[in-house]
């Protein structure tokens, strides 16, 4: 169900969340499903799949008509590099960092919306914190603030997110609070810090957490402290900045990372956004397009019931088509979608439309996918859904 509303205010706020069911077992295929309740009339399940600033974007530049489905929004702000270095000392760059951010929550109004501050560790209690702040209480239609990634221990992190908390509820239109955690953090600390957050999520303090993405083959502990706590989180857990795909398992066809991060007690995923330099929009503007689509952006399209991605120029090829019927696809072939999103208004072969197309395929495809798995694990049935996917590995796998 999505949770739609043309004002904000008391019906873009979780009102509660109860974990319904897990995974017990030590393989944890199955991670969990929470109930998440906006109102007595608005409510949903989890796993679910968040729009994010990527689909907004595609959704614009392709001048697509369709409404994207979704019970929330994660909204990725990059201040990474230079641009974190220029928003520490510039005006200008927390003006324009905050002018995305209210374009995009705008574009996000009708769902429960939240930033996610791409950013390096800051200092607790430091000016960049406060500037943080500052750049969300002043965007208007947010649901959330969302706190940066502090460099602090557990004790002063939970009494930062106590402090967000009451500031975030003394905004006018009283808002939520989201800590952020990062996977990178020492396994201890991390830790520590989850389980000050499990806490406050019993007190309804704390409903929504983001953790910056790692690799679980990497940071085996902090991904073993979180399955041991998804019992005790009543707030849905988001893993932001997760690449679309992992390890190859043939030639042109890759495995996909969420499902294998759901095992672990997280509830949605994001994907990370990535700077467009000026120069190089500029630089696009002025070529001419391409040839034949040979020369287009190359992309990777999504097949969530097989939980793979398959790179351009091999789904381009493949003797037959994917049968998807997300709302973009809409049970079109290869061809007619092909012909929708590859050109332009005047026929021209467009160089970044498929690009777009595969970005909101990849988020609306994948929230058909998540009803279905969550079916599999209310219903303790998890290692029939492996198997599924194994077949759909292999048909695929033949296929290319």
């Amino acid at each position: 169900m999505n949770a739609h509303s043309t004002e904000k205010g008391s019906e873009h706020i979780l009102r509660s969340v109860t974990v319904k069911n897990t995974d017990d077992s030590i393989a944890g295929l199955g991670g969990r499903v929470l109930g998440v309740r906006v109102s007595s009339s608005v409510s949903f399940e989890t796993p679910i799949r968040p729009i994010t600033s990527e689909e907004i974007t595609s959704k614009s530049y392709l001048g697509y008509r369709g409404e994207l489905q979704g019970q929330m929004a994660a909204l990725p702000l990059y201040m990474g590099g230079q641009i974190f270095e220029r928003f520490m000392k510039n005006n200008g760059t927390v003006k324009r960092i905050r002018d995305d951010l209210i374009s995009h929550a705008s574009s996000t109004f009708y769902l429960i919306n939240y930033p996610i501050l791409q950013m390096p560790p800051v200092a607790a209690g430091e000016k960049a914190e406060k500037i943080a702040y500052e750049l969300q209480c002043y965007a208007p239609m947010l649901d959330y603030v969302t706190m940066p990634p502090l460099e602090c221990n557990a004790d002063i992190f939970e009494k930062r997110i106590l402090n967000w908390c009451e500031s975030a509820d003394s905004i006018e239109d009283g808002r939520g609070c989201v800590p952020q955690l990062s996977f990178t953090e020492e396994p201890e600390l991390f830790e520590s810090k989850l389980k000050k957050i499990a806490n406050l999520s019993k007190t309804g303090c704390i409903n929504v957490v983001n953790i910056q993405y790692a690799s679980p083959l990497t940071h085996p502990h902090q991904y073993a402290a979180l399955w041991s706590m998804r019992d005790d989180l009543q707030a849905l857990i988001n893993c932001s900045a997760v690449p679309p795909k992992e390890n190859e398992l043939v030639p042109g066809m890759s495995y996909d990372m969420e499902t294998q991060l759901l095992r672990y007690g997280i509830d949605s995923i994001s994907r990370k956004k990535y700077p467009i330099p000026p120069k190089f929009i500029a630089k696009r503007n002025m070529e001419p397009p391409p040839s034949d689509l040979d020369n287009i952006d190359s992309f990777d399209y999504a097949v969530h019931p097989a939980s793979i991605r398959i790179d351009s120029n091999k789904w381009m090829s493949m003797p037959h088509d994917t049968d998807c019927n997300c709302t973009v696809c809409r049970g079109r072939t290869r061809d007619e979608l092909v012909d929708a999103f590859g050109y332009d208004d005047v026929g021209n072969i467009s160089r970044s439309g498929l690009r777009y197309f595969s970005k909101m395929h990849d988020q609306q495809s994948d929230i058909l996918e998540l009803t279905s798995i969550r079916k599999y694990i209310s219903s303790n049935n998890m290692r029939d859904y492996e198997e599924r996917i194994k077949e759909e590995q292999s048909k695929y796998a033949n296929a290319i």
